[in-house]
């Protein structure tokens, strides 16, 4: 039996907003500390790096002041998979890539019950600089299959909210 039938539409949206402050984040990166958690590596963004972006991104402006979100950089390691998973703080997040990279995002569609091993998938490959509404309460996994690290500037939205609040919270304010 199938069920948890997504579409991509309900799995990630790609907004109409490039980055503004990647240059800053580049530049941040390169000497930043990154806490490991298993197979990715998580910085948080504070003081003045996050007062630029805060001031030059007006997505990320926008969405901190909404609903509060931390910002931070995901590093995943060149060569590794991040497992299944639904995120346990947030219920979805602004996401955005500074650059290429050889991997993709998956979220599982459905699951034939019988066979637990076969999952239908959404795939997104991000394209470098473009935000995207990323739903975090759908299974989903990332593979970087890549021969660098790969980095992803992220605004957490927490499980208050839910992807399609942000969504429709976002054409308000932005599709005017």
């Amino acid at each position: 039996m199938f069920h948890q039938s997504n579409s991509q539409s309900d799995c990630y949206r790609q907004l109409q907003h490039t980055c503004q402050v990647g240059e800053a984040v580049s530049n941040y990166m390169t000497n930043a500390d990154f806490i490991g958690y298993g197979h990715v590596y998580v910085n948080v963004i504070s003081g003045s790096l996050r007062s630029t972006i805060l001031t030059t991104d007006p997505l990320l402006g926008a969405t901190v002041l909404r609903f509060g979100s931390e910002i931070y950089i995901f590093k995943f390691p060149a060569y590794t998979t991040y497992e299944w998973h639904i995120d346990a703080v947030n219920s979805c997040s602004m996401n955005c890539v500074l650059d290429s990279y050889d991997s993709v995002t998956l979220w599982q569609n459905e699951q034939d019950d019988t066979i637990s091993e076969i999952h239908r998938v959404t795939a997104l490959r991000y394209e470098p600089n473009q935000w995207y509404l990323f739903n975090s309460q759908r299974m989903h996994s990332v593979i970087n299959y890549g021969d660098r690290d790969r980095y992803l500037l992220i605004a957490g939205i927490d499980k208050n909210y839910s992807f399609e609040e942000v969504s429709k919270w976002y054409d308000m304010r932005f599709q005017k």
